[in-house]
């Protein structure tokens, strides 16, 4: 009985010694705003729980975007622990979902199977993306790397296609072909309603492969996109890219394509000047012609509002053609639009898209 009363006494020692370590300041810093908790259970004491705040975390092996949790949760969870976080009670889970998995933990990654080897395979593949909680209003994409098979000889996306299917507003037009690099804001609205991924393939012929980054927004948060903005730029100045826009030539250039570009206005600048590295939506990109207004820009085009600085409006704001004039406007929220067609017409030849720079000027 004595020995008994002594185990138990060293039991409560660890007990108290463990609740210590976990409770101060200097191990909870980070997690002391932080309300939506995790429980760690220690393999060793069974009856003992530890808060693991879910926080943003890198992998140590990669430094890919993970999130903080314990052991447990994150094998629960479909994650894998790649080094530790919360002065190691925690392990770093990245979340790598394959095709007909939900995604159920912010920062989760989406991939072809066997990813990294390359999908040669016809299939339908399906991710489903459930909110880590109610206040979650938008999606980032990042597409890390997104290589499918490019568009038909009309533009179409007919062989690969990238789809959307969220539960607010439109939902973006298909795309396809490389799009690594490229980044989405999708909004996925309020409750607890889930959203979808589609990347479908048809054919045998082409080898695909993708690691598609999903970063859950909550509906207060700044680094959220204003509606409507498919792409959102932050940065006083950037490079703007059509979707499977590539610098070697070929109709690279896809149909049915109809979004707006955002920049986010920075503080002590009124204008915007947009410098085209390469344009080419309609006619002959060997021959360069620039075109503009409503009689000329009809079918596939760029939207930029125009206004100069004293407020007065001179210039249009429909761009087409196969070459892009330097564009100065102070039209607010600074916002470009995208439109193509539904498939390209014979004189249109080799129509790449374009590489745009942008840069912001002071009041």
């Amino acid at each position: 009985m004595a020995a008994m009363k002594s185990l138990m006494m060293v039991v409560v020692v660890m007990v108290v010694a463990v609740e210590v370590v976990v409770a101060s300041p200097s191990s909870l810093t980070e997690s002391a705003n932080h309300r939506d908790e995790k429980f760690l259970n220690l393999e060793f004491l069974p009856f003992l729980s530890l808060r693991v705040d879910p926080i943003p975390c890198n992998a140590k092996s990669d430094n890919s975007s993970g999130t903080c949790a314990s052991s447990g949760d994150c094998r629960k969870n479909g994650g894998k622990a790649d080094g530790s976080c919360f002065s190691g009670f925690g392990v770093c889970c990245v979340y790598q979902m394959k095709c007909g998995e939900t995604i159920r933990a912010n920062n989760s990654y989406l991939v072809n199977d066997d990813y990294p080897s390359t999908l040669m395979d016809i299939d339908n593949c399906q991710y489903t993306i459930q909110k880590v909680n109610e206040n979650v209003c938008q999606l980032r994409l990042n597409f890390e790397k997104l290589e499918l098979a490019g568009p038909d000889n009309t533009s179409t996306c007919s062989i690969d296609t990238f789809t959307f299917v969220g539960t607010a507003g439109a939902n973006p037009t298909v795309i396809c072909g490389d799009n690594t690099g490229q980044h989405m804001y999708l909004d996925i609205g309020s409750g607890n309603a889930a959203a979808r991924i589609n990347i479908a393939t048809t054919s045998t012929n082409a080898s695909r492969t993708w690691r598609i980054k999903v970063t859950q927004l909550p509906c207060d948060s700044a680094s959220k996109a204003p509606p409507n903005c498919l792409q959102y730029y932050t940065d006083y100045s950037g490079t703007i890219n059509s979707f499977n826009y590539q610098k070697v030539d070929g109709r690279h250039q896809l149909a049915s394509q109809s979004y707006t570009v955002c920049v986010r206005t920075r503080q002590g600048f009124c204008g915007i000047k947009y410098m085209a590295d390469h344009f080419s939506l309609t006619e002959d990109a060997a021959n360069p012609q620039a075109k503009k207004g409503d009689n000329d820009c009809k079918s596939d085009f760029i939207l930029v509002p125009r206004l100069n600085r004293d407020g007065t409006v001179t210039e249009p704001d429909r761009y087409c053609g196969s070459k892009l004039d330097d564009i100065t406007s102070y039209s607010k929220p600074f916002e470009l639009r995208v439109i193509t067609d539904t498939e390209e017409p014979t004189n249109d030849k080799n129509n790449r898209g374009f590489s745009i720079r942008y840069t912001q000027i002071p009041c």
